[in-house]
């Protein structure tokens, strides 16, 4: 029974490492230094998921805070840097003009778009190495974890 324990904490281990290095492969990569610090690209990421996701034109800092686990401090400075650059912009609250929501611009949602694009070609070309019924068994195991995790 211990030796079956210490088995599966090794493929737990490799399952971890491989997790990670898919993670790697699945993340927009930029030369983020040339374009826009890793933060400011990951709050664009953010909004842009939030638009897309939820049909929404602007968030609150308070749940960009909660869904990107930074805190509002960290918030506060990369949507200053950002607003600068013209990636975002705050929108007042007609009834609480102490409330603003962030709205991504056009050309925040291009540069997200752009390095997501880069990627899924990058993908597409994995997926036609492994073979449509690979990619199938892959995406049913990966839908069964994501169902685990959920319950």
């Amino acid at each position: 029974m211990k030796e079956d324990n210490e088995t599966l904490k090794k493929e737990l281990k490799e399952f971890v490492y491989y997790l990670h290095s898919i993670n790697k492969i699945f993340t927009p990569k930029m030369d983020c230094h040339l374009i826009l610090p890793k933060s400011e690209f990951f709050l664009l990421s953010v909004l842009l998921r939030e638009k897309k996701e939820n049909d929404v034109d602007g968030i609150y800092p308070s749940e960009i805070s909660l869904k990107s686990r930074l805190s509002r401090p960290a918030i506060t400075q990369t949507l200053n840097s950002l607003e600068k650059k013209g990636y975002i912009i705050r929108v007042l609250e007609e009834n609480d003009r102490r409330k603003f929501k962030v709205s991504i611009t056009e050309d925040g949602k291009k540069i997200v778009d752009d390095a997501f694009e880069d990627r899924f070609l990058q993908l597409m070309e994995i997926a036609n190495k492994l073979g449509e019924e690979k990619l199938k068994q892959l995406l049913d195991i990966l839908k069964e974890i994501v169902e685990i995790y959920k319950n």
